[in-house]
């Protein structure tokens, strides 16, 4: 297990989630996890402005939230992402 800093891990999972991720994948992530309550969901339909989002949450998450990440994958039903996160 590699141990990583804020800003590496920023880095690193910035890549994930604009590299290989479909689209329905990326809005589920940024409903489910970004913006949790029903207000705050995401109407976003192109795959950039996704990816823009999650880059933005990820400026402003603590490391405590980026660590937690394969488990709010996992319990938003995003296990497969979750397994390549681990």
């Amino acid at each position: 297990s590699l141990l990583f800093s804020g800003e590496t891990l920023r880095t690193f999972l910035s890549a994930f989630f604009s590299g290989w991720m479909p689209k329905r994948d990326l809005k589920h992530f940024v409903n489910r996890v970004i913006h949790k309550s029903e207000e705050s969901k995401s109407h976003l339909r192109q795959r950039g402005l996704l990816v823009d989002q999650i880059r933005a949450w990820l400026t402003q998450a603590s490391l405590v939230q980026m660590k937690a990440l394969p488990k709010a994958l996992k319990d938003s039903h995003l296990g497969s992402m979750a397994d390549k996160l681990e």
